[in-house]
């Protein structure tokens, strides 16, 4: 195995089971008997336990590849109760599973790894933010009626975040199609300028 390759078989193994475990109930010799590696070779890439836990979740837990999904969305989309519904269809499709996995989260005991937090909260700002811009623009454009953007947003994250968190904490699973078409329509309805 190249040094390349060592390097990420740790990191495979131990985002492996630190969300199966956590990071208090894993040692770092149970991931270097898993991934086939030397004690020395943990400790001479990532420092130590606290080094590799963050490693882990600097790679895993972000929302990038979603927030380039909706970015993507937001710009093609012609009007805006389009782009809206994409919006909400795309972040129910998209939003990775395995974010909301605690073992990711969860240090010691039930003390939350701030490192992981600030990331997580730092790209659920970016949703946000994206999702006022686009109810925003609707009102601008005169297609929605004038409102608090920022509070708008925040009442179709929590109808979509409610559904994705069933999802990831108790098995409910949801057609994100059918979903999202239902959650679209309920905010159009609450925004579209009445007649």
């Amino acid at each position: 195995m190249s040094v390349t390759q060592s390097r990420e078989r740790i990191l495979q193994v131990a985002t492996h089971l630190f969300k199966e475990k956590g990071f208090a109930n894993v040692s770092v010799r149970e991931i270097c008997n898993v991934a086939q590696v030397s004690l020395p070779m943990v400790y001479y890439y990532f420092r130590d336990k606290r080094g590799l836990f963050q490693a882990v979740t600097r790679e895993h837990v972000t929302l990038k590849s979603l927030l380039e999904r909706l970015e993507l969305i937001s710009q093609n989309a012609q009007s805006a109760a389009e782009k809206l519904t994409s919006f909400i269809t795309v972040y129910l499709e998209s939003f990775p599973r395995d974010l909301l996995n605690a073992g990711l989260y969860v240090r010691e005991k039930t003390e939350f790894d701030p490192i992981s937090m600030r990331r997580f909260a730092s790209d659920l700002d970016q949703v946000h933010a994206l999702l006022t811009k686009i109810i925003s623009d609707g009102m601008q454009s005169k297609e929605f009626r004038v409102t608090d953007a920022h509070k708008s947003a925040d009442c179709v994250l929590g109808m979509v975040n409610r559904s994705i968190s069933q999802r990831a904490h108790f098995h409910r699973e949801y057609d994100p199609i059918e979903t999202g078409a239902y959650i679209g329509e309920f905010a159009l309805h609450a925004l579209r300028v009445k007649s």
